[in-house]
């Protein structure tokens, strides 16, 4: 993988752990189910893990990954630049378009999530929080507006905005 883990908003140490998770143990099942040509999306790619490792899969396919935050976004961006079939999008992904805040934690990439998701309701309250305007759209508008003319694969790793994004 081109990750570089200088680039990415924790330690190398947790960035091997996502690596052994996403790539090593197949966490997501992909070598099952993507194939040369796969059309992926990928929601909450953080610094792009999984999209490398489905890009590297899906090699004439292409894969659309999408990260809401900002800091983690300009990761994601050059961490797939070099791949022709990774497009990585400023954008969350839910029930409806629109816009949304974010709940960004300083340090950990992994504890940002959107401020009406389930997470919300258990994370209570800290100082290592900020929020962020981000732009929402659907699986649905998204498809229809790049004219795709199918999708094999969603990974959704959203910290408990999963729901939204499938209605």
């Amino acid at each position: 993988l081109d990750i570089c883990p200088a680039d990415v908003p924790y330690g190398a140490s947790e960035l091997l752990e996502i690596i052994e998770m996403v790539v090593v143990r197949d966490q997501y099942h992909v070598r099952d189910f993507i194939k040369s040509d796969s059309i992926i999306i990928d929601a909450g790619a953080n610094v792009g893990v999984f999209s490398v490792f489905a890009g590297s899969l899906a090699d004439n396919g292409q894969v659309f990954a999408f990260e809401p935050v900002s800091g983690t976004y300009q990761t994601l961006a050059k961490n797939v630049q070099k791949r022709r079939n990774i497009f990585a999008i400023h954008s969350a992904l839910g029930g409806k378009s629109g816009t949304a805040d974010v709940i960004v934690h300083d340090k950990l990439s992994g504890w940002n999530y959107l401020a009406d998701s389930e997470k919300s309701l258990t994370a209570g309250p800290s100082n290592f929080f900020k929020r962020e305007a981000v732009v929402v759209t659907t699986i649905d508008k998204f498809v229809e507006s790049r004219n795709l003319p199918r999708v094999d694969f969603i990974k959704i790793d959203t910290e408990g905005y999963e729901k939204q994004i499938i209605e």
